[in-house]
């Protein structure tokens, strides 16, 4: 699956693995987001070098869903994660793919 930054229409920075989401007739009509967390970045640099300082928090954290179509309205932008950010996320990913897979 392919990791996204997404901005929605909340303000919020999300990181996820984003898929399309299609209707009855198999259009697209917006995006499945699976294991969404809220990014939470601070960028430092040490010397040239740009570091982030990063925390994420479960986006549906009180949800036992772990993918959410999210309808084309609801976002505001989407790109790629930095680097940093992505193996930052894919490490979490597997912790919580490992939480999930043996409770």
């Amino acid at each position: 699956m392919i990791v996204k930054i997404l901005k929605i229409v909340t303000g919020e920075e999300l990181i996820s693995f984003v898929s399309d989401t299609l209707d009855e007739n198999n259009q697209k009509v917006g995006f499945t987001l699976t294991f969404p967390f809220v990014v939470l970045a601070r960028p430092t640099r040490e010397g040239d070098e740009l570091k982030f300082d990063v925390n994420y928090i479960a986006w549906m954290y009180s949800s036992n869903t772990v993918s959410y179509p999210i309808p084309y309205s609801s976002l505001v932008a989407m790109g790629d994660p930095s680097p940093e950010i992505e193996e930052s996320y894919r490490q979490r990913y597997e912790e919580v793919l490992s939480a999930v897979d043996n409770p």
